[in-house]
């Protein structure tokens, strides 16, 4: 990790690696991608459907310590939550309490219970560097 990188800066992170059938891409039941987010604050998950087709259901948890799993800390999506048309991108949420302030985690993960072929789907996080991380 880049630490002093661009504190307080608006960043975007791709999933830092992915356990799929597919290189790089969620498109298969037990398909799984977690994103490295122990650096940003003020977190937002999205989900991008690159290929619309067939069916997909999408949980998501996060991770405090990079082990241990909180499910569900997002309500779970799926394919038809998206508009139709491949290239859609779907706003999951952002990371925070019932009064709006940021919640830190480490990770997020994004698993996909349920599919059937055809959908392909790349999940990232966007949220601003925390000045002075050094990672």
């Amino acid at each position: 990790m880049n630490g002093y990188l661009n504190p307080g800066k608006y960043t975007a992170r791709e999933a830092d690696y992915v356990t799929a059938a597919v290189a790089g891409e969620l498109s298969a039941a037990n398909d799984v991608a977690v994103i490295d987010i122990k650096d940003l604050t003020n977190v937002a998950l999205i989900l991008d459907q690159i290929v619309d087709g067939g069916t997909a259901t999408f949980h998501f948890d996060a991770s405090a310590d990079g082990t241990n799993w909180i499910p569900d800390v997002f309500t779970s999506k799926a394919d038809t939550n998206f508009a139709a048309g491949a290239n859609m991108s779907l706003n999951i949420g952002s990371l925070s309490d019932s009064n709006g302030m940021p919640i830190r985690y480490m990770q997020l993960r994004v698993r996909v219970t349920a599919a059937t072929a055809g959908g392909v789907y790349h999940a990232r996080a966007t949220g601003s560097q925390i000045g002075g991380y050094a990672g």
